[in-house]
Parts: structure tokens; sequence; C-alpha cells
């Protein structure tokens, strides 16, 4: 496990997976769609994930995004 340092304030600074974490939650209490990896994870665990949560994930050209701008015409 990792060791942080005391800040000056004497409060010890969150090790990087704490603040990943935070990161994590504070984005998904925003209604952000967050996807994370667990590079430990087995292939087979991996592939079980990878297409989870597709469905939620909306095209550019199911937005009607596609043909505006430059290069779209």
């Amino acid at each position: 496990m990792a060791t942080t340092k005391p800040t000056n304030g004497g409060a010890r600074e969150p090790s990087p997976q704490e603040a990943v974490t935070g990161l994590v939650k504070k984005d998904e209490a925003k209604g952000m769609a967050v996807h994370t990896f667990d590079p430990n994870a087995s292939p087979a665990e991996k592939a079980a994930v990878a297409g989870k949560g597709r469905d939620q994930v909306k095209s550019v050209k199911d937005r009607g995004l596609a043909d505006s701008g430059p290069r779209g015409k």
C-alpha cells in the first residue's frame, strides 16, 4: 500500500487511487457516463465488461451531427 506525505496543514495527501476514485465519483454525481478499466482483470473479465453500457453511448450520426460542419457537406 502506498504511503502518503503530510501536507502543510498536517492533512495527508490522497493516494493516486484515492484521487482517481474521487474524480470518478464526482463525475458520476454530475450524471456523466464514467468508464473505468482494471488492468489486473483476466481477459475473460475484460471481455465481459467491454460491451456493457454500449447502448448508452450515442454516435454523432445518431445525434444528427455527422452532416454538420464544413466536412459534412
